[in-house]
């Protein structure tokens, strides 16, 4: 216990970020870290998650590569509001379903590796263009994650199995385009998160989860978030089975935050928002999964809640995940 508050004090240390180090004790009904390795069967997860097929990042089988496959229906069904940009509330109206197959762990730091020895260790990499639903291409040339901070995971060689951090949107672009996929959108990152696995029918006027995991408050039980501080003591994203309840979608609230295709936008009722995609334009701020494992606000972790930020940002924030679209 002693050497667990010498770590923690030692991070808070490092940066002028104030935190939240409310350490909460996990009740007796709480799902333990211990209590599954990442290569054994996630709990209540057997029937959801997929073995990926090999992939640039994944050449082969491996736990942390599982995807989980998403139908998303057809509009019109309820978006927002969000308590971020106090945007308005609208409708998501695109007349097809799709399905789309999800990372169900954050993109690691292994995994992040082989993209950056694909680039022959050149500090930036050949253009990487990802193909969104709307039929966008969004170019990217990818760099290596920074490393001038402890708390970037590209730091160690032991955290093989951590998310990967300390990326920006073209990094994350570039990733997953080379991985054969893309970025999540907002409009696919909020289904997931009020709607996925849910019996309820997105409806205009339903509201779906409060929070991914339900409307119970923010706790230490749900997510990897400041009141509970375990980022860096981790050994994989697997062990954080907290987000069990959010359909195997794992760290999909808390943990780092992930970049999003999208433009930032603050409003609903944007046409290309109704649509599923804001392709906007070079250099725009781009919009970000909030509820990382540094932010200290629980309407950061509200199923709705989408952040914005600088493209070229890269700091511990901000990691990856992929989607990969089915035709």
């Amino acid at each position: 216990m002693v050497k667990r508050l010498v770590a923690l004090f030692a991070l808070v240390a490092l940066t002028s970020c104030e935190y939240r180090l409310h350490l909460q004790e996990r009740d007796g009904g709480a799902p333990s870290p211990d209590a599954w390795a990442p290569d054994a069967p996630v709990p209540g997860c057997e029937a959801l998650l997929v073995d990926a097929p090999t992939s640039a990042s994944c050449p082969s089988p491996d736990a942390l590569c599982r995807r989980v496959v998403v139908e998303l229906p057809a509009g019109p069904w309820a978006v927002g509001p969000n308590p971020v940009t106090t945007g308005d509330a609208g409708v998501y109206s695109a007349s097809g379903g799709r399905v789309v197959e999800i990372d169900a762990f954050e993109v690691t730091v292994a995994r992040y590796r082989r993209f950056q020895e694909s680039n022959g260790g050149a500090d930036i990499g050949a253009m990487r263009v990802a193909t969104y639903p709307d039929g966008s291409m969004l170019s990217s040339r990818g760099s290596a994650a920074r490393t001038d901070s402890a708390l970037c995971t590209m730091t160690g060689a032991s955290r093989d199995a951590q998310p990967v951090n300390c990326v920006d949107w073209d990094d994350a672009n570039a990733f997953c385009a080379w991985d054969g996929g893309r970025l999540l959108t907002r409009v696919e990152l909020e289904y997931v998160r009020r709607w996925w696995e849910r019996a309820e029918v997105p409806a205009p006027g339903a509201a779906g989860r409060l929070y991914p995991w339900g409307d119970d408050e923010p706790h230490a039980h749900f997510t990897t978030y400041p009141a509970s501080f375990p980022f860096l003591e981790h050994t994989s994203p697997a062990e954080d089975v907290n987000d069990v309840g959010i359909g195997c979608l794992f760290g999909i609230a808390g943990s780092v935050g992930e970049w999003l295709g999208d433009e930032a936008r603050a409003r609903y009722d944007d046409g290309c928002l109704s649509d599923g995609f804001c392709e906007g334009t070079p250099g725009a701020q781009r919009s970000v999964a909030t509820g990382a494992w540094i932010d200290d606000a629980d309407s950061w972790l509200l199923s709705s809640a989408i952040g914005s930020s600088d493209p070229t940002t890269a700091n511990p924030r901000f990691g990856i995940r992929c989607a990969y679209d089915r035709h």
